[in-house]
């Protein structure tokens, strides 16, 4: 109270400004917080950074099948070691893969059926000799070696090669019926015949000498043309395999025909396009050893210009295209970066010549492309 009746004596004795003055920098000071602030100038933005894409995940492919009778030729082997359930599921793939095989339809049957049902129960008894096989036997009395495999099941037999003198075998009183394909009134000449078992048996050097033999001497037909072409491209799977492809071309040299038949010459020219597939799919190999990713993709296209039913080839060019993409798509998104967006640009355009449908690819150039056509 004395404090207020002060102040109203100073302001009535006239000491009122320095007061006024003293109130009014407080309600400043005050008020000073609730001033409007401009805020500070915006630091200009970095340009947007394109971030890596992760690379498309490809599954590992199984590998690619050899050719046909090779397949057929191994499960020939898993058959008589006992292991029936793989080469059902190596036959089994063939199928998926290659179509309708029929040798391969043939032992999947023998696998899977009821043997019972198949032979019948009716049979006579056999006693095993010294020097017999379940494949010689077959031959004797089933008509054909492949049937080894059901008569083994057929006498419970879970290892058909190891086979024991003196072992007693049922056989069946009524042969089965061969297969179409396997008759003898449609295999043609005796020499198409043996050949023709040879290769069933994965003996293809032997069927190769006898259908050489045939060619030179100009008694070759038709069906004798498509098994030598068989046996041809077995010997050729094996020299590439142990990386005599010399050998080959040495071989196949003594198989061109003197005279003018022109379908032996036919044979021939697709012969030496197989060798010459074979001779790129190699080089591919090789740069692809190297990591020089360019020299094996054109070798594996090379290799499908001369053999385009060569499934190894085209899975190598399809893996080395997808390698070749991601390396690609990885140095244009760092050109980018760098501002170096021409570049950039060329490097998605070799990826679309590679792989047209190739979408990231395609999204990036329309965005250069889009930028490029805004004006400013």
């Amino acid at each position: 109270m004395i404090g207020l009746l002060t102040t109203t004596k100073k302001i009535r004795s006239g000491h009122w400004m320095p007061l006024l003055l003293s109130m009014g920098m407080l309600q400043l000071t005050g008020c000073a917080p609730m001033m409007e602030q401009k805020p500070p100038p915006a630091e200009p933005s970095p340009p947007p950074v394109v971030q890596p894409e992760p690379a498309p995940q490809i599954q590992d492919e199984p590998a690619p099948l050899p050719r046909p009778d090779i397949v057929v030729a191994s499960a020939i082997q898993m058959l008589e070691r006992g292991e029936g359930d793989e080469a059902f599921q190596l036959l089994n793939r063939l199928q998926q893969e290659s179509g309708e095989h029929k040798t391969a339809a043939w032992l999947i049957r023998q696998i899977k059926d009821d043997p019972q049902a198949m032979l019948g129960t009716d049979h006579t008894e056999y006693t095993v000799q010294s020097g017999d096989s379940l494949a010689q036997i077959s031959r004797r009395h089933l008509g054909h070696e492949l049937w080894f495999y059901l008569l083994a099941r057929y006498n419970n037999i879970k290892v058909p090669r190891n086979l024991s003198v003196d072992t007693v075998l049922k056989l069946p009183i009524q042969a089965p019926q061969l297969p179409a394909f396997m008759r003898t009134g449609e295999e043609g000449k005796a020499v198409n015949i043996s050949a023709n078992d040879l290769l069933e048996q994965g003996r293809h050097e032997l069927a190769l000498e006898s259908l050489k033999l045939e060619m030179q001497q100009g008694a070759l037909d038709e069906r004798g043309r498509q098994l030598l072409e068989r046996a041809w491209s077995l010997r050729l799977d094996q020299l590439m395999r142990r990386g005599q492809l010399d050998t080959a071309e040495e071989e196949l040299a003594q198989l061109l025909p003197d005279t003018s038949d022109t379908e032996s010459l036919a044979l021939y020219r697709q012969l030496d396009n197989q060798l010459k597939a074979q001779r790129h799919y190699q080089l591919g190999i090789n740069a692809l050893d190297r990591n020089h990713l360019e020299a094996a993709h054109f070798s594996f296209s090379q290799a499908l210009r001369y053999q385009q039913n060569f499934p190894e080839a085209r899975l190598r060019l399809r893996q080395t295209g997808n390698r070749l993409t991601e390396r690609d798509h990885n140095e244009a998104l760092r050109l980018m970066n760098d501002g170096q967006v021409t570049k950039a640009a060329e490097l998605w355009e070799s990826i679309l010549e590679r792989d047209p449908e190739n979408r990231t690819a395609q999204e990036y150039l329309r965005r250069i492309r889009g930028n490029q056509s805004t004006p400013g």
